[in-house]
């Protein structure tokens, strides 16, 4: 009997990688905010690695996130879904990041801290959504759906040459983030009109 299971593929590594950032980041605010609250050590320890291990995290979901834009074929519709995702991603990494350092030299967070903490769990919360639309409304990277760009994806092991093409996936999303910023396309699935 055949296993229904493929070899995964580097698009693949990308939703695997954001449940991380995506679970410690809520928990490194959380218990910081309880631990204001409670003046709980322990919490506030939870909170002050937490939030380093959300922002590694969150740049290694980052590079894999570079690397799946390249490895899925999206339609013109869902073009505007990824860049808004994307966008939303790299600044999510910035003020996690800035949080991170912050607060690894603080005892105790501030109130804007915390603030700056709800803010981006907001953000990373859209962000989050917007992925899942792009999968299951869009197809990206469902095979079933046509959503894999190519017709021999890179699949991870046995394949020799994945770490090459993660690289070169990855400096290719970053041409295609400078050119689609440098034209304004930062948000464009969001829209005011």
């Amino acid at each position: 009997m055949k296993s229904p299971l493929t070899p995964m593929r580097l698009s693949e590594l990308h939703p695997a990688l954001v449940h991380y950032p995506l679970a410690l980041l809520p928990v490194a605010v959380g218990a910081d905010a309880i631990a204001s609250v409670t003046r709980d050590r322990e919490l506030f320890a939870v909170g002050r690695i937490g939030i380093v291990l959300a922002a590694v995290s969150t740049a290694v979901a980052g590079v894999f996130g570079f690397i799946a834009q390249e490895e899925v074929d999206i339609s013109d519709e869902a073009r505007p879904v990824l860049q808004t995702h994307r966008t939303l991603n790299i600044v999510a990494l910035g003020a996690i990041t800035a949080l991170a350092v912050v607060r690894a030299r603080r005892k105790t967070p501030s109130l804007g801290y915390l603030i700056a903490g709800a803010a981006t769990l907001g953000a990373v919360g859209f962000s989050a959504y917007l992925g899942g639309k792009l999968v299951y409304a869009h197809g990206a990277g469902v095979e079933a759906a046509d959503g894999i760009y190519g017709s021999d994806p890179t699949v991870l092991p046995p394949a020799k040459k994945a770490p090459l093409t993660a690289l070169k996936d990855l400096g290719n999303a970053i041409v295609h983030t400078v050119r689609d910023m440098a034209k304004g396309e930062l948000l464009p699935a969001i829209r005011t009109t």
